[in-house]
């Protein structure tokens, strides 16, 4: 195995998924880098410039998503030990990206194709089955009708780089269903809180 093969196989990577009352469930991955030593970190500063993360795009929300994503990790890392310093002087740069993406996703309407049976219900030596009572009408067709709904998929990421190497040591983003209308800023709290939670305390003096 390759040396970059190698160190990319030792990252350490944590996915959880975190449910929030009835809303779509919030998709958290972090992974980190085995060769950072985060024990010489001490201050931190955040990138400034907007981005959407890959293959998401901007919105007119992406902004606000963005400066309370930095407000709650800024807070975060403060209590963690970090201080917060110029970019040019900071042992490490913290870059938030957030964004949108809209999926067209398939939907079955409920039907299915003929004979192909239902669980639970006996079968009939053609494979489909026994109709129950007779008042019940069967509606199977020929084939599965799809119809298909929009989706609208946001996202953050949160990175950080070495201060003076600028190579990524730390990688942490979440991703949601997310409906029109403002920011429900509680589930955002919770879910920048999910991040954050395995990102390295300070240590030493």
């Amino acid at each position: 195995m390759a040396h970059s093969e190698k160190r990319a196989a030792s990252w350490v990577a944590r996915v959880v998924g975190l449910a929030v009352g009835c809303s779509p469930a919030i998709d958290v991955h972090t992974i980190r880098s085995p060769s950072a030593h985060f024990e010489q970190y001490h201050t931190v500063a955040f990138d400034l410039n907007p981005q959407a993360p890959s293959e998401y795009s901007l919105s007119p929300r992406s902004a606000e998503v963005r400066a309370r994503v930095e407000q709650l990790a800024a807070t975060t890392l403060q209590g963690r030990g970090y201080s917060l310093a110029p970019a040019d002087h900071a042992d490490l740069v913290v870059r938030i990206e957030a964004g949108r993406r809209e999926q067209r996703v398939p939907m079955s309407n409920g039907t299915m194709p003929l004979g192909g049976g239902v669980a639970g219900l006996p079968m009939t030596s053609s494979g489909g089955n026994i109709p129950g009572p007779a008042a019940i009408e069967t509606t199977y067709h020929g084939e599965l009708d799809q119809e298909e709904r929009d989706l609208v998929e946001g996202a953050f990421v949160i990175d950080a780089f070495d201060g003076r190497t600028r190579e990524l040591v730390w990688h942490g983003s979440a991703r949601t269903e997310i409906n029109f209308g403002p920011v429900d800023y509680d589930r955002l709290r919770r879910a920048v809180e999910a991040v954050l939670a395995p990102f390295p305390a300070r240590t030493g003096p």
